[in-house]
């Protein structure tokens, strides 16, 4: 538990040291399944909600993402990973030279047929 927090808060600092460069402001998180457990390579989006501009990357080994230097504004963000339903965030606020923390929480996906949740965090 000890290098997990020591981890994300060096993660922090390096993030908010590269978004203080810029106007612009970052927006960093987690990805984790239904136990907590990280989720590695997951595919995470960052759209703005006023200009339809996306952003997309993978979340690391230790399931975290950082988007830096996005334009100010209101997002919507995705994950996908195979194995896991899609989850949504909306209205994600990022404020110019601030650092906004979007933790994403993935359910399994449903069987084939049956109705799948929004995975909603």
């Amino acid at each position: 538990m000890y290098h997990r927090v020591t981890a994300l808060f060096l993660f922090l600092i390096v993030a908010q040291q590269l978004s203080a460069q810029s106007r612009g402001g970052t927006l960093i998180g987690s990805v984790s399944g239904p136990s907590g457990e990280n989720i590695a390579a997951a595919n995470v989006t960052a759209q703005n909600d006023a200009t339809s501009v996306t952003q997309s990357l993978q979340s690391s080994p230790h399931g975290r993402f950082a988007f830096v230097n996005l334009e100010p504004g209101t997002y919507t963000v995705r994950v996908k990973c195979r194995g896991y339903a899609e989850a949504t965030r909306n209205r994600v606020v990022v404020r110019p030279q601030g650092q906004t923390v979007v933790e994403m929480r993935l359910a399994p996906s449903s069987p084939k047929g049956a109705p799948s949740e929004s995975g909603n965090s």
